[in-house]
């Protein structure tokens, strides 16, 4: 009985210390932590970036040492990145102008991030097995 508790702790300790904390909306982060997870310092584009912790797809990159730029038209976010993110490149932009190519980009992005997410739900389900 003893045995059984100390696997039951030392599992329960394992779920703590290794739990992943997101900072996006529907976990994005996770998956894309994962997808660069052998990769120390990179650059990235965040378009539409918010806030630059709270749903934000990039903090968690920024956390472990990479940087990049990021865009965005809401000028309280773009002064919380120039304070918290100083390395950073911030712009405010909005690109209209190219309409079409805008679209097909929101569709793509979309799209990969639901074939990402299947990924990631499906490694998830395997972890779990085991």
């Amino acid at each position: 009985m003893i045995k059984n508790l100390l696997k039951y702790l030392s599992l329960y300790n394992r779920k703590i210390k290794y739990k992943k904390i997101s900072y996006s909306f529907n976990a994005v982060d996770l998956i894309i932590d994962y997808i660069f997870k052998n990769k120390k310092k990179g650059v990235y584009l965040d378009i539409g970036c918010q806030h630059p912790i709270s749903n934000n797809n990039t903090y968690l990159l920024f956390k472990r040492g990479w940087h990049g730029i990021n865009i965005d038209l809401d000028i309280n976010n773009i002064k919380l990145f120039n304070l918290s993110r100083p390395n950073d490149l911030i712009l405010i932009k909005l690109f209209l102008h190219q309409f079409r190519i805008k679209n097909y980009i929101f569709i793509m992005i979309n799209l990969l991030l639901i074939h990402l997410n299947m990924r990631f739900q499906h490694f998830k389900m395997h972890q779990s097995k085991r």
